[in-house]
């Protein structure tokens, strides 16, 4: 079989794993029976009980412009029944653009539906199956309940791996790849660990990977001392949002 054949098998499983994950989604299929703890953990910002962690960025982001400070509790978090009084990511994300009150539904199901898209395609594209186990493989890699669970919470992990694939993929440009890895330690700070990518780098001479590494990890540590307060905060509360086994593991949809 050759590589076109592949790639329209592939297209096809494409378009068959993308329906099947929005129709668990819209239905209510995933919300009510899947993650019944997060059950009401959406109120008061849409007539949407999908994509929670997309609408508590949204929440936090509403309430930074009323001028609250998010990384404290506050009234307007709480209004929106935010239980725990700091804002989970980087400051950065706090300057994105508020959603027109008349458009905030439509926003959300179109930019998440797009997002759950572009994440099962890059699943396909960085593992490029051909043979009937390598498909078994992705269909458990893709219907899984940790992955239920990030795609009807729209967990930022999606966001991350995108760009992650992203870098993979990408070939030589090593500006753009220190740029997204920049940025998405800055929004969610664990992804500074992926600047070793650049010591492995197998188109990088000695120097180049030396200067690469030093300087991200340079940027990163002049931007975490910048958000030292944020940084503190949510260190603070991280106790009070932890989940537990069970519910990290999805082992209450067996009950």
């Amino acid at each position: 079989m050759n590589e076109k054949n592949y790639i329209l098998i592939r297209f096809i499983y494409l378009f068959i794993s993308i329906t099947l994950i929005l129709y668990f989604i819209y239905s209510g299929i995933v919300h009510d029976y899947y993650v019944p703890f997060f059950e009401s953990s959406v109120n008061k910002f849409s007539d949407l009980v999908h994509f929670g962690d997309l609408q508590y960025v949204l929440k936090n982001i509403h309430c930074h412009n009323l001028g609250f400070d998010v990384y404290q509790d506050n009234k307007c978090v709480q209004a929106y029944d935010i239980k725990y009084g700091s804002f989970l990511y980087g400051p950065i994300l706090l300057y994105i653009p508020e959603i027109n009150e008349n458009f905030k539904n439509e926003f959300i199901i179109i930019f998440s539906s797009l997002i759950i898209a572009v994440y099962i395609y890059s699943i396909i594209s960085l593992f490029k199956p051909q043979k009937f186990f390598q498909f078994i493989i992705l269909t458990v890699l893709i219907f899984n309940p940790i992955s239920f669970l990030l795609v009807e919470r729209l967990n930022s992990d999606i966001i991350i791996f995108i760009f992650l694939t992203y870098i993979i993929l990408l070939k030589n440009n090593y500006f753009l790849k220190s740029f997204i890895i920049i940025l998405l330690s800055i929004v969610k700070f664990y992804p500074a660990i992926f600047i070793i990518y650049f010591l492995f780098a197998e188109n990088l001479n000695f120097r180049k990977k030396i200067i690469f590494f030093t300087s991200n990890f340079l940027i990163l540590l002049i931007s975490f001392y910048l958000m030292t307060n944020e940084l503190q905060s949510i260190f603070e509360i991280m106790h009070n949002i932890a989940r537990s086994f069970k519910f990290a593991f999805s082992l209450n949809s067996f009950n």
